[in-house]
């Protein structure tokens, strides 16, 4: 009978896990992945545009690479689709349903530094439009003007559902 071998592979994992989160959170309250979408791609941009010293944006750089959240291509770098989409402020999904029907549409969005931005969308009715925001005049209501597929325009409204 062979004896059972104790090893610290289990907590080496748990250790592993939290650092992995903490790594996902600081990057996340820094705006990293938002400063990356906005154009600063170097080690030396992204330490500026968030306000860190580069020896601490090399350490979370690393192992956001690490993580395949960031990937570096020579010296610069790029967000993961899934990061781009869900993780960098000023973007998401969006889903609207239309209040005379039953159809609902999915969209993405984009707020611009400037609190202007861009929006596209298409129904379950096979509806489809797309525009920009006018400016902001509310943190949660936004106007915005676009074309629909057959290039009519189109206007909305949104108000954050609180």
């Amino acid at each position: 009978m062979s004896e059972k071998k104790i090893d610290s592979v289990r907590l080496q994992n748990i250790v592993q896990g939290f650092g992995r989160s903490a790594a996902l959170m600081s990057a996340v309250e820094l705006g990293i992945f938002t400063a990356i979408d906005s154009g600063a791609d170097t080690l030396e941009e992204v330490a500026g545009a968030c306000d860190i010293h580069p020896v601490n944006a090399e350490r979370l750089l690393v192992m956001l690479c690490a993580m395949e959240l960031v990937h570096l291509h020579d010296g610069h770098f790029t967000n993961a689709d899934d990061v781009a989409r869900f993780l960098v402020e000023g973007k998401g999904d969006m889903k609207l349903t239309l209040y005379w029907t039953d159809v609902i549409c999915l969209g993405q969005y984009e707020i611009k530094p400037d609190l202007t931005g861009n929006w596209e969308f298409s129904c379950t009715n096979d509806w489809e439009a797309s525009g920009t925001f006018n400016k902001f005049k509310r943190a949660d209501a936004a106007n915005g003007a676009g074309r629909n597929a057959d290039g009519k325009p189109v206007r909305i409204h949104l108000v954050a559902k609180g």
